[in-house]
Formats: structure tokens, C-alpha cells, sequence
């Protein structure tokens, strides 16, 4: 399976659980161990494949499509009703207690040929801060104006996320993070509800820009426990 999948009432039997045991509910994201790829990351931009596990997205009747985040295409079901900036100024604390103490070795290796070691996800989580920073600024000094998209797979790569140092990675989207916070604060209300439009998925306001950011960080913890784990 290369998308991820919404399924409206469906029963999940005989599948590790990919979220904390509080989230143990209908309306959930649950491992998949038998795919290995996930096409659209909750942060990504592009139809690009994710290099962590398929994510199959499970959702109640009663849920409104109309409330899906349009770059998820489904509801944050991690995120659920927390405050956005809450999640936000908590996830590089929560993401430092995940990594603890492991060593280089531990941070530098892949579950599986198509998957991402810690670091790399230290790395991505690193430059989405990065594009979070930039369109935050641009939608909010000038509306209406175009979404780049990026190739979070190239960035990764390219970047050589592998070899990074990860107290420099971790340093740098922290620091990152509390200054785009920092910015969100100052936003007016017309400002969070500024909007462009993105080549995919079409018009996103910065305020559901935000929601999905508090999303991807927890996605991303998960899986740094979970490859940490194994």
C-alpha cells in the first residue's frame, strides 16, 4: 500500500498499535507493518514517498470530511482538541526525552531499507521548521501569494541528514521552533487566517498550517520511539 488510506468505520484487528495506549480508540493512525512506505507524510509536500511505515488513517461515521486538514486529508487524531501552540512549544522537549541518551549507532539506524533512522527523522523534522519559517512570514505579510512545495525525500538525501550531529540538529530546530512561535504571537487574527495556495492540495490558511506542523511532530516522536525501540 502507497497511500495512505481513510476507511470509515473500520475494525483493526491483528495490527501493532503505532500510537500511545491513550489513543487507543476509533479515529486513529495504526502501523501497518506489512507496507513500509507512506506516500503523503503529514508534513510533506510533494508525492514523494516517505521513508517510515505506512500509516493507515481510521476514522468514525460521525467525523466531518470538511474538518480533514487539506494537507492530511484526514483529522489530527494525535493533535486532537490540544492547543495548537501548546503541542507546538512542547514537541522539541518531548522529542529530547525520546532520544535520550542513544548512541550514534542507535540514532543512525534504518529499520528497513526504505525507512528512516532517527537522525534522518531529526533532520526532516528540522527542515519542515525551516519551511514552516518561511511560510508563516510570506502568507502573513503577503497574502493570497503561492505555497512552494518541497521534496522532502531530495532534502533528506541531499542534505546528508545520515552524517548530521544530532545535539546540532536537535539545537537548531529548537531554536527554530521558539522563534517561529515567537512570530505566531504576533499574528493579528486577520494574519493567522491569511491563506495561499499550494500546487497540490490547493488553499491552506496559516492557522491550519500550524495544526498540521503540532500534527507532524507527533507523528514523528512516534515514530523516533518506535525506531529507537526496535
Amino acid at each position: 500500500m502507497d497511500d495512505p488510506a481513510v476507511v470509515t468505520g473500520l475494525v483493526v484487528r491483528d495490527v501493532d498499535l503505532f500510537l500511545e495506549h491513550d489513543e487507543a480508540r476509533a479515529g486513529r493512525a495504526v502501523e501497518d507493518r506489512a507496507g513500509r512506505r507512506q506516500s503523503h507524510d503529514p508534513a510533506a509536500d510533494d508525492r514523494d514517498v516517505v521513508r517510515h511505515r505506512t500509516i493507515l488513517y481510521v476514522i468514525n461515521e460521525e467525523e466531518d470530511p470538511e474538518m480533514a486538514c487539506p494537507m492530511c486529508r484526514t483529522l489530527h487524531h494525535r493533535l486532537g482538541r490540544r492547543n495548537t501552540q501548546t503541542a507546538l512549544a512542547a514537541a522539541p522537549r518531548a522529542i529530547r526525552r525520546a532520544l535520550g541518551r542513544a548512541s550514534r549507532l542507535r540514532l543512525t539506524r534504518r529499520p528497513g531499507p526504505d525507512e528512516w533512522s532517527a537522525i534522518q527523522v531529526l533532520g526532516h523534522l528540522l527542515d519542515a521548521e525551516v519551511t514552516l519559517a518561511f511560510r508563516i512570514r510570506k502568507l502573513a505579510a503577503e497574502p493570497g501569494g503561492a505555497i512552494v512545495a518541497w521534496d522532502q525525500e531530495k532534502w533528506t538525501d541531499g542534505l546528508r541528514h545520515h552524517r548530521a550531529d544530532a545535539r546540532t540538529l536537535l539545537a537548531a530546530y529548537t531554536a527554530l521552533r521558539a522563534a517561529n512561535l515567537e512570530q505566531v504571537r504576533r499574528l493579528s487574527p486577520a494574519q493567522r487566517a491569511a491563506a495561499g495556495r499550494h500546487p497540490e492540495y490547493g488553499r491552506i490558511r496559516v492557522r491550519q498550517m500550524l495544526e498540521h506542523w503540532a500534527e507532524h511532530d507527533l507523528n514523528h516522536l512516534a515514530q523516533i520511539r518506535a525506531t529507537l525501540r526496535g
